[in-house]
């Protein structure tokens, strides 16, 4: 299990609306900022601490580069949930890459 996933952007004016309504819909909240400090923008369950998807800016300065091929998956507590976040990203800008739903499970493969 993993504590946090971050993700730098480029323009946080842009991207913070966007994982807001996306995010919501999941059930995740962004940490008022005097609590996150210079971690970056954190979103989480109102509920608990852990995990968290956090935003910001690279640490060095330099501009965000694409991870092309990296995908973070968020679990919906439903179908319905996972409709309404695929539905609200695509109203924001997303790429569709295809539906919400379950994916085809591969082959478990032996390690030697």
């Amino acid at each position: 299990m993993f504590s946090h996933i971050q993700l730098a952007v480029r323009d946080m004016t842009r991207m913070q609306p966007f994982y807001d309504a996306v995010l919501a819909e999941l059930g995740l909240v962004r940490v008022p900022e005097d609590e996150a400090g210079e971690a970056g923008v954190i979103r989480q369950r109102a509920d608990r601490r852990w995990p968290q998807f956090v935003l910001r800016t690279p640490l060095n300065g330099l501009p965000a580069t694409g991870a092309n091929g990296s995908q973070v998956s968020f679990a919906a507590p439903s179908p319905d949930a996972a409709a309404a976040a695929w539905s609200v990203a695509l109203t924001l800008g997303a790429i569709n890459e295809g539906e919400p739903g379950i994916r085809r499970k591969r082959p478990t493969r032996a390690v030697v």
